[in-house]
């Protein structure tokens, strides 16, 4: 939600209350400050104040009437004065906008400092193991090369020597 919207919705339960034909009880009450407690958040003086607001005023069965109605109308007027103050607190402020929650943010730090060292040995762990196969792969493979290698020099070997036997012979008999 934008900041306007929140303005004209401010606005609108503003207009019920000024209207003379409008029921002022506590179903505006809980309206508004779910509407508060949207803009301004849950822990905001704003959402304080609406939260514990009410329509009801005590009196004495002798009260008058005109009384009654007089301590009525300074309860619209402390409403309106509300909303009128949340609606420049919007303009001035904007729309609350709450922390986004990570799975970290209850742990205390001991428990992180330990799961950084869990994870990061076991991952040390994994990579040193896949690592060591590795090498491990490899030199069994070189040693086959190496193996292989060896076994066609000693050929190599074998037919040189001979050639040279039969060089050496092929001197002698000249």
């Amino acid at each position: 939600m934008n900041t306007k919207k929140a303005i004209s919705i401010l606005l609108r339960q503003k207009s019920k209350l000024l209207d003379k034909n409008f029921y002022k009880d506590e179903n505006w009450v809980f309206q508004t400050a779910s509407y508060i407690k949207d803009f301004f958040g849950d822990n905001s003086t704003e959402y304080s104040f609406i939260s514990r607001f009410t329509f009801t005023i005590k009196v004495l069965n002798v009260t008058p009437a005109d009384e009654k109605r007089r301590l009525l109308a300074e309860k619209e007027e402390s409403a309106i004065k509300f909303l009128d103050n949340c609606i420049e607190t919007l303009q001035n402020k904007g729309i609350y906008k709450s922390d986004k929650n990570n799975f970290l943010r209850n742990l205390d730090n001991a428990t992180i400092i330990g799961l950084i060292i869990f994870f990061g040995s076991t991952l040390f762990g994994i990579g040193y193991y896949f690592g060591t196969e590795k090498v491990n792969k490899e030199n069994i493979e070189l040693s086959g090369q190496v193996k292989i290698l060896n076994d066609s020099l000693k050929l190599y070997r074998q037919i040189d020597s001979s050639r040279d036997i039969d060089t050496i012979n092929v001197k002698n008999k000249n």
